[in-house]
């Protein structure tokens, strides 16, 4: 079956959505990417990498090309490489950390920094800026610990509605 992906005029425009430091027992570091443009992005020799590290994910390198585009309004996710993941990052990612995604010409994109990850957290893009969210609280908590909802939450709260999203499915 063959999709057809519709461009519109503006251009692409990647940004660091979300990276996964600290995750809960079970789950993997990763790192996603989307494109917010309304133009095929084409990270061919884009690359990405930590503070720490002594390599870089470097994007559409020989056999993971795959990785390599991202539609319009879609997102890739990026995990740790290894023996079933030969495209995923080839670093690690600490608690307290700095992500550096650089372009094709080595032009800073995107500087991503945390101090402290809590376990089950993620930083994410959030109104222009990057916030440490839990990934494994409730909606409600998530809105509470975020300044941008304050009003959303107090009206929540106002019609107890929190308690009606708080509860368990």
């Amino acid at each position: 079956e063959e999709v057809t992906i519709f461009e519109g005029e503006t251009p692409a425009k990647v940004v660091v959505e979300k990276v996964v430091a600290y995750p809960d027992t079970g789950e993997s570091d990763e790192i996603v990417l989307r494109n917010e443009g309304g133009k095929i992005a084409d990270l061919t020799g884009w690359t990405i990498t930590d503070s720490r590290a002594t390599e870089s994910h470097v994007f559409g390198t020989p056999g993971c090309e795959g990785n390599a585009t991202i539609a319009p309004q879609e997102y890739i996710v990026i995990t740790p490489q290894d023996d079933f993941n030969p495209c995923g990052f080839p670093f690690g990612i600490s608690f307290n950390d700095i992500l550096m995604f650089y372009d094709e010409n080595n032009n800073l994109i995107a500087n991503v920094s945390w101090d402290a990850s809590e376990k089950g957290s993620a930083i994410r893009l959030i109104n222009g800026k990057y916030v440490s969210i839990s990934e494994v609280s409730t909606v409600v908590d998530v809105l509470k610990d975020l300044e941008e909802f304050s009003t959303f939450y107090k009206a929540l709260v106002a019609t107890g509605v929190d308690t009606i999203l708080a509860s368990p499915i």
